[in-house]
């Protein structure tokens, strides 16, 4: 009596469970409406020309055909396109997807008089989405074999052997210390590897009330509310040199990045080394730099010499070496 008992709710349960699968794959409009809807409210766009559902019974996977996502803020915008891309979600937890593009394309452009965009091509790609609620989440990709173009030209590797970031919108509150710094609103993390032995590793957080639109006005108002956008790690390494370094970075009164990122490494000789091999510093900079080290006092113990990327009045700095013009993010 007892046996059946058990069987009869075990049953119960796949039978109930089975008419759940099916309920929800039968009303998948219903949710992507909804997901359309939650993405324009991120200034998201999701199109594609079919979808099919399968994945009965341990996963809902959703496989569209010709999907394109489009992102624009201001001058600033992103576009993944693919052939077709998998969406895999336990159908008990809609707060986490996984997807798999397949010939993947991504482009991130900036138009400001003249267009600049970089297109990567990985071979493969995924991409996992946590929603934790109130409009935040968690969005991370891992890309491999990656192919990089620019224009212009960036001086960007071409290649990468491995490519990955980490994007988290989820508002910080103020606590002790804190709350003398406007709370953290975005965390980026963007790592790569090269064939070359080169590699990097960027953290930044943006900081302010609220994360601005990229217009002049909106960018005007982060900027008098104290916005700022935080280096908390810089680390690059090739195969004879490596640096990290960290700062804070804001905009202003025109609009024109305005802050520096202090820089440690091992030896300064392989740090100007390291910019003379990437164009960023010619020979009369890197010996501007090299006398301007020379009359610093000998750091004790451990201590680095003090040298910093500086940003200020429309120029960019390596120590006292000019680099270069800053131009305003955007203009009235």
């Amino acid at each position: 009596m007892r046996l059946k008992l058990i069987v009869f709710i075990l049953l119960s349960g796949l039978f109930g469970y089975s008419v759940y699968w099916f309920y929800i794959s039968q009303n998948t409009d219903v949710f992507l409406e909804k997901a359309h809807e939650d993405l324009a409210a991120h200034g998201v766009t999701f199109k594609y020309s079919s979808y099919e559902v399968s994945g009965f019974p341990y996963r809902l996977v959703l496989v569209f055909q010709n999907p394109v996502f489009t992102y624009q803020n201001g001058p600033l915008s992103f576009e993944l396109t693919a052939h077709q891309m998998e969406v895999i979600a336990q159908p008990w937890n809609f707060d986490h997807f996984i997807i798999f593009p397949e010939e993947a394309l991504l482009r991130l452009s900036y138009t400001f008089k003249d267009q600049i965009e970089v297109t990567l091509k990985p071979a493969t790609i995924g991409f996992s989405i946590n929603t934790l609620g109130e409009g935040n989440y968690r969005l991370s990709a891992e890309m491999k074999e990656v192919s990089i173009t620019s224009n212009p030209d960036l001086k960007l590797p071409a290649e990468f052997t491995d490519f990955s970031f980490h994007l988290r919108k989820k508002p910080e509150t103020r606590a002790g210390e804190a709350g003398l710094f406007e709370p953290k609103l975005l965390e980026l993390a963007l790592k790569g590897n090269t064939h070359t032995q080169l590699s990097f590793q960027i953290n930044i957080s943006f900081r302010g009330q609220d994360i601005p639109e990229i217009t002049y006005q909106g960018l005007t108002k982060w900027r008098v509310q104290g916005g700022t956008l935080e280096v908390d790690l810089l680390q690059i390494t090739d195969a004879n040199s490596s640096l990290e370094g960290s700062g804070s970075l804001t905009l202003d009164n025109e609009l024109r990045p305005l802050g520096a990122i202090s820089l440690a490494g091992k030896e300064w000789e392989d740090i100007l080394a390291f910019f003379r091999a990437n164009n960023w510093l010619d020979e009369a900079g890197a010996t501007l730099v090299s006398e301007y080290l020379a009359i610093l006092p000998e750091p004790d113990g451990d201590q680095r010499l003090p040298l910093a990327l500086i940003l200020q009045d429309g120029s960019f700095y390596l120590g006292p070496a000019r680099l270069s013009d800053i131009k305003p993010v955007i203009q009235e």
